[in-house]
């Protein structure tokens, strides 16, 4: 081989080195990049199901308390349904926030605001009438209304964590997927790079 062509060849392989080698920290960036937002949504997951969480106590508290009040008459039993009615409002906004970009989780979490509306109301009423009246508020314990909305709104919740729970798997697996690609991008570099090293001497 001629000095000439000994020349060329080093600066082919050099070229060749540094240009897979910018690919490499180029590819590594937008990975790091795409990690980052990813670990952001995540983030967001586990805050709206901790308060899906939240949500689902506040709605069983009032429904203990409510129900307490109902059978002693005690308003000490209410308590629970107080702390509920108080911390409702609250964890909707939040998860309404954290939602706010998602058309059908927030469409899905508005309907279950409603109901949860709906629900609070009729505990009203029916602690009211316990107010007058043992028979009354029976009555309307008796139809089995919030035992409907209470199996609507777990059902609701049930689906809405399911479906964070499903995000969250995809996540996981997609993080796993470019930490491996990157990890292997930055190994065939160092190869080439200790290769381009030897045949350069």
């Amino acid at each position: 081989m001629s000095l000439q062509t000994g020349k060329q060849f080093y600066k082919l392989v050099v070229v060749a080195w540094l240009t897979f080698s910018l690919g490499s920290v180029v590819l590594a960036l937008v990975s790091w990049h795409q990690l980052s937002a990813q670990r952001v949504v995540g983030t967001r997951i586990v805050a709206s199901r901790d308060d899906l969480n939240g949500i689902l106590k506040s709605l069983l508290d009032m429904e203990t308390g409510e129900r307490g009040y109902v059978i002693t008459g005690n308003k000490n039993f209410l308590e629970p349904f107080i702390q509920g009615e108080t911390n409702l409002p609250a964890q909707f906004d939040d998860l309404v926030n954290l939602v706010h970009d998602d058309p059908a989780m927030l469409e899905s979490v508005t309907k279950l605001r409603a109901a949860a509306q709906a629900s609070l109301s009729w505990q009203l009423s029916v602690i009211n009438a316990r107010t007058r009246s043992f028979d009354q508020a029976a009555g309307m314990v008796a139809t089995g209304n919030l035992k409907r909305m209470m199996d609507e709104m777990r059902a609701q919740i049930d689906l809405l964590d399911r479906t964070y729970s499903d995000r969250m798997t995809f996540i996981r697996q997609d993080i796993g997927k470019r930490l491996t690609r990157a990890n292997l991008t930055s190994l065939v570099a160092g190869i080439f790079g200790i290769g381009a090293g030897l045949l350069a001497l």
